[in-house]
């Protein structure tokens, strides 16, 4: 799709990092509301990074600039579509250290969002364990896997257990995925 087909978006982050991008909004049609999300053409232009386009709306990135073209497809009976572009702008709190044997972090996290936990492990590729204990309940866990989300409250610790085979250097990521984002709204006429 040619860019100049569609309705250009454009954000400019903050910083590098990774974002979940969501496209909402609704049509009219027939009485009844839909969702846009598979009646739309997503384009994305020149990133600084790259962009992944799923069909159930997400977009994730890494960079600083992005810029999507939206463009609805022809043939809808549809009076308006009033289109939402939630940028999901981040503040990533990461603890690093190189941990031998079990190594327990505790994080307090300022606001009650939902939080996207990851743990990565830097080295040759040995076998990494970890878990995430909330109000004395294991939310999470995982084997060599990178994410998991939960809800918390403000002020509130979650301690993540991380296990690691060999003495890597482990990166734990605390990042916001849903909270006060960056939204822009635009009209797209029939």
């Amino acid at each position: 799709m040619d860019p100049k087909d569609g309705v250009k978006i454009f954000h400019q982050y903050s910083k590098n990092g990774t974002y979940s991008v969501t496209i909402a909004g609704l049509y009219y049609k027939n009485d009844k509301y839909f969702q846009p999300i598979s009646q739309l053409t997503v384009f994305v232009h020149e990133p600084v990074g790259t962009f992944t386009f799923e069909p159930n709306g997400r977009i994730v990135t890494v960079g600083v600039v992005s810029e999507i073209y939206v463009k609805r497809v022809t043939g809808l009976d549809s009076n308006e579509n009033n289109l939402t572009v939630n940028w999901g702008d981040q503040t990533p709190n990461s603890i690093v250290g190189a941990f031998t044997n079990n190594h327990t972090l505790t994080h307090t996290f300022k606001d009650y969002l939902r939080y996207n936990v990851t743990a990565t492990v830097d080295g040759p590729g040995d076998s990494f364990s970890f878990w995430a204990i909330f109000n004395a309940k294991t939310v999470m866990s995982g084997i060599n896997c990178s994410a998991s989300s939960i809800v918390i409250k403000p002020h509130e610790s979650v301690t993540v257990t991380v296990s690691v085979a060999g003495g890597e250097d482990v990166t734990v990521d605390f990042s916001q995925l849903i909270g006060s984002p960056s939204t822009k709204s635009i009209f797209m006429p029939s």
